[in-house]
């Protein structure tokens, strides 16, 4: 009886998770390019434009989560020279955003389905 319940709540955690994973391959479409021009002397954005350029969509999308992480942790990056402090800083706030907010929202979509799997686990489906 508990597993109708469990599915239902998978699907509401399954169908926002898609939804997002497209505006995120839309955003890499639109902007990743536009935002490593803000960053040229970045050695982590230039090293990872160089290894994925020729990857296309799927290429933009990584390197826009590469882009995300270092925007999330800036002072970890400056500190292992990865990125250069002031660029950063230079970055129009509304690219950070746009980069950070849907990965933040498929991290925790991510866990919310990792803890029902664990829910489900424990009641025994």
């Amino acid at each position: 009886m508990t597993d109708v319940p469990i599915g239902l709540i998978g699907i509401f955690i399954i169908l926002p998770l898609i939804v997002n994973l497209i505006v995120i391959a839309v955003i890499a479409y639109k902007y990743v390019d536009v935002i490593e021009g803000y960053l040229p002397n970045c050695s982590a954005v230039s090293t990872i434009k160089e290894a994925w350029s020729g990857g296309g969509l799927l290429g933009k999308v990584i390197r826009g989560g590469m882009i995300a992480i270092v925007a999330m942790m800036p002072n970890v990056s400056a500190r292992r020279g990865v990125i250069d402090k002031d660029e950063m800083s230079r970055l129009p706030a509304f690219y950070k955003r746009v980069l950070v907010v849907p990965m933040l929202i498929n991290f925790f979509l991510f866990a919310a389905l990792m803890g029902l799997r664990f829910a489900g686990y424990l009641l025994g489906l």
